[in-house]
């Protein structure tokens, strides 16, 4: 059974147009979200809220029917993540610290589980015509 992700892009700034190179700068969030099995989802959940894991937004979150956790950079490794690729660009890069620029959010609402993964990056184009 093939794997479905979305993907949502989020512009933040577009700046140091060239018109004579037709190149630019673009600074944009990319959130790729999939489905879990609810048993794996859960079980994550259940360790992270056990331990009292601290996230940058203050932990564990739980409402009515929906669970939550955000997990940071550091423990991204130890999770599938799409390999995102971007073509035409000179530079891709991410901001100065790492643990602004991406992270997971695990959710549980009534019985979907999901993964939405967000990355901030930074890159230049490259016209292939000059």
């Amino acid at each position: 059974m093939p794997l479905i992700v979305y993907t949502e892009l989020y512009i933040e700034d577009l700046n140091s147009f060239r018109p004579v190179t037709m190149d630019f700068r673009l600074d944009f969030f990319l959130k790729h979200r999939w489905s879990v099995p609810r048993n794996t989802c859960l079980t994550l959940l259940d360790e992270r809220s056990e331990k009292s894991f601290v996230t940058p937004t203050g932990g564990y979150i739980e409402r009515m029917t929906e669970k939550s956790i955000i997990i940071n950079a550091k423990e991204l490794k130890h999770m599938w993540l799409p390999d995102t690729y971007i073509g035409n660009s000179k530079v891709v890069e991410t901001p100065a610290k790492d643990s602004s620029t991406s992270f997971i959010i695990v959710k549980s609402v009534g019985q979907q589980c999901f993964v939405e993964y967000t990355l901030r990056y930074r890159f230049a184009t490259e016209n292939e015509n000059h």
